[in-house]
């Protein structure tokens, strides 16, 4: 039908273009690589599926989540520490990923989380987080 126009494209921000190539010149370095493959060998399941209020569940980890936006640095240093600080990451299945983007934390028990969180940026043995995960779940049984 000749007389109906064609939608415009929608425009792209440039102000978007300039935060993705920040984050893919961070992303593209092998201290993430190393980084984000450390973090899912020291918690290979999602922490969010863990703590969630309705119950957790253990959930294959696909994703590290910067708990800090790395593009809240104001330079190229403070972005580079944001990136590739061990304690500012946790592991996310795709889902939780995208909901924690999209809504925060609502639906997660933040004691649980941040507990065990801070268990994995303060080192501590797959023992100490088994038993950990096993208290959340309420099981005793988890084998890790």
């Amino acid at each position: 039908m000749p007389w109906l126009k064609k939608a415009p494209k929608p425009r792209r921000s440039r102000r978007r273009d300039e935060r993705k190539k920040i984050a893919a010149r961070l992303y593209n370095k092998a201290a993430w690589r190393h980084l984000r493959a450390s973090t899912m060998d020291r918690m290979p399941y999602c922490v969010a599926c863990l703590c969630r209020v309705s119950g957790g569940r253990l959930t294959p980890a696909e994703e590290v989540h910067h708990l800090t936006p790395i593009l809240s640095g104001m330079d190229e240093a403070q972005r580079a520490d944001l990136a590739y600080a061990p304690d500012n990451v946790a592991p996310l299945c795709r889902r939780c990923h995208r909901l924690i983007h999209e809504q925060g934390l609502r639906g997660i028990d933040e004691a649980r989380l941040w507990r065990l969180l801070d268990a994995l940026h303060n080192g501590a043995t797959t023992e100490e987080i088994g038993r950990i995960i096993s208290e959340i779940l309420g099981n005793g049984t988890t084998n890790f």
